[in-house]
């Protein structure tokens, strides 16, 4: 086994790893306001990405690229960070990480008919 595949391997158990903290740590904070949850998070997070990506970019970004990215991250973060706390609420961390867990697969069921394309063997 290459160093490559297995540093990828470690990564993927590090971010399940962190992702597992942030839905306890999350859950904690559920009984507050899960807009005000969300909007918190998206802001700390969305910050700190905004500034690596303009660090790590070599051209200049454009105030409607900008907003796309502010409106495009509203409506995928933000709408589903609160329904994710509603849900952590009633249904506790466990069951709420698998239901949400599933969503990257109805996703791509989802694009595979929508676009009408085909997964390329030769990629996986």
């Amino acid at each position: 086994m290459s160093s490559a595949f297995r540093g990828e391997r470690l990564a993927i158990v590090g971010a399940c790893f962190c992702w597992a903290i942030d839905n306890n740590l999350t859950r904690k904070v559920s009984e507050s306001d899960p807009s005000q949850i969300a909007m918190l998070k998206g802001l700390s997070a969305g910050t700190v990405y905004l500034v690596i990506g303009l660090v790590m970019s070599t051209k200049a970004t454009t105030i409607s690229a900008l907003t796309g990215a502010g409106i495009l991250g509203f409506l995928s973060y933000g709408v589903s960070l609160t329904c994710f706390v509603l849900a952590l609420r009633d249904l506790g961390t466990a069951r709420t990480g698998a239901y949400f867990s599933a969503a990257p697969f109805i996703g791509v069921t989802l694009s595979l008919f929508s676009l009408h394309e085909a997964p390329d063997a030769r990629r996986a």
